[in-house]
């Protein structure tokens, strides 16, 4: 009698314990999920600001104010163009390297939803044992 109530509540204690896994690996997938999601959209904000950089640049040089400049003035504005393409830049190196943290956040959530439904599957034939 003792024998088959403690397999009993093994097996009740090893279906628990397997779907607290499996639901504790669907929480990670969607965590993984969201922060890929939040990165991708920081991706875009920065090489949209990039862009937005460039495109003054390309403004200014444009202008008649610009053209106008002579030595020193020239100068400044040379310098001071230099230092934004230097943020554009960081702007777009920073967005690569998130768009490789989106990449590793997607890989991350599908290994954890394998992770769910191997889970949930081993419960499932441990019911019915």
């Amino acid at each position: 009698m003792l024998r088959i109530l403690a397999r009993f509540w093994a097996k009740r204690r090893y279906i628990f314990n397997t779907e607290l896994d499996a639901a504790t690996n669907d929480l990670n997938a969607g965590l993984s999920a969201r922060r890929a999601e939040e990165k991708r959209q920081l991706v875009a904000q920065l090489n949209a600001d990039a862009e937005a950089i460039y495109k003054n640049i390309n403004e200014q040089e444009a202008s008649d104010d610009y053209k106008s400049l002579t030595g020193q003035e020239k100068y400044e504005a040379d310098q001071e163009k230099k230092a934004a393409q230097k943020i554009a830049e960081s702007k777009r190196q920073t967005a690569a390297q998130e768009e490789e943290m989106v990449s590793g956040g997607e890989a991350a959530a599908k290994h954890f939803r394998q992770q769910t439904a191997n889970g949930r599957a081993t419960a499932e034939k441990l019911r019915s044992l």
